[in-house]
């Protein structure tokens, strides 16, 4: 092996053993969803257009950053009243925001 493909082949390795660590939630298998306030709404709201499972397999997020996620996702397409969606945002945020 030449000296460039060495390198190349350590810094392939290197980078991309520092980005597992980040995408670990991308391997982990779904828990089931905790129960509590806005999980049926959470349900309906979301499992319309994706599995809701693909909804927190992401990162976890602010309430600002959920709210976020549930507007765009109306824009796209999603349906609930005033006070699903607010549900919705405090569920997420309560089960998947900051740890």
């Amino acid at each position: 092996m030449t000296r460039v493909a060495q390198l190349t082949t350590v810094g392939l390795f290197v980078c991309g053993s520092a980005l597992l660590p980040g995408a670990a939630w991308l391997l982990a298998s779904p828990a089931p969803l905790p129960d509590g306030p806005g999980k049926k709404e959470f349900v309906q709201v979301c499992s319309g257009c994706h599995p809701v499972d693909d909804a927190v397999a992401g990162p976890r997020r602010s309430r600002d950053g959920w709210r976020q996620v549930v507007q765009e996702m109306v824009v796209r397409g999603a349906e609930g009243s005033d006070q699903d969606l607010a549900l919705v945002v405090a569920y997420l945020t309560e089960h998947f925001g900051p740890q």
